[in-house]
């Protein structure tokens, strides 16, 4: 359904964690961090962003 309504020119925002699922849905993603923006970027960038790695799987800030 969300591949047939951005193929008739929709835009859809999706709050997901699963990023096997954003992998098949987004063209571009926003990554936020504590409420602000952290990154934005393709699906590909957002995935090779080494900050948003960290912050996704909760490494510290040492």
């Amino acid at each position: 359904m969300l591949r047939t309504l951005n193929a008739q020119g929709v835009t859809i925002l999706a709050v997901e964690h699963d990023m096997s699922f954003v992998q098949q849905i987004a063209d571009r993603v926003t990554v936020l961090h504590f409420g602000e923006i952290f990154a934005q970027g393709s699906v590909q960038e957002i995935i090779s962003h080494p900050g948003v790695a960290d912050i996704y799987l909760g490494a510290s800030d040492e």
